[in-house]
């Protein structure tokens, strides 16, 4: 009698084999990754809308556009993670999360003309995003051949 066998197998009526124990570990990653790149694209919408508030003054020109590229980058990433969670659903989820987060920067940098008094639309800003966008997606080309 093989006792690995026993161990590595769900017994009798357990939940994990009455469920599908891998199938709900896939469904509450595609959740938690869901969560993820919502709460993060959520943080950049309101941060993006709300009166720009200065903690510590930092003597760097264009240091907000360094926030863009990072904050992008890791929206991206997000997007993407979740994008490929969802198996074959998605043919293409490189390009659709770039496209994606792509357009809701594009979606930010409109309602920041047009909904705030203390924010206005910058193409920079785009660019910045867009540059994060490109990192994310070769980082993420590199880490998935290795």
């Amino acid at each position: 009698m093989n006792l690995d066998s026993k161990v590595s197998q769900p017994q009798g009526n357990s939940p994990a084999r009455e469920r599908g124990g891998d199938a709900v570990i896939c469904r509450v990653c595609v959740i938690l990754r869901f969560v993820s790149a919502f709460l993060w694209l959520g943080a950049i919408l309101v941060g993006s809308l709300l009166e720009r508030i200065e903690l510590v003054e930092i003597p760097i020109a264009g240091v907000d556009k360094l926030y863009h590229t990072l904050g992008y980058a890791v929206a991206c990433v997000l997007v993407l993670r979740f994008f490929q969670s969802l198996g074959m659903r998605i043919r293409h989820p490189l390009a659709v999360s770039a496209i994606s987060t792509f357009l809701f920067g594009a979606l930010v940098e409109i309602l920041q003309a047009s909904f705030t008094l203390t924010r206005n639309a910058e193409l920079y800003d785009l660019l910045a995003n867009s540059v994060g966008i490109g990192a994310a997606l070769l980082i993420s080309r590199f880490l998935d051949r290795s």
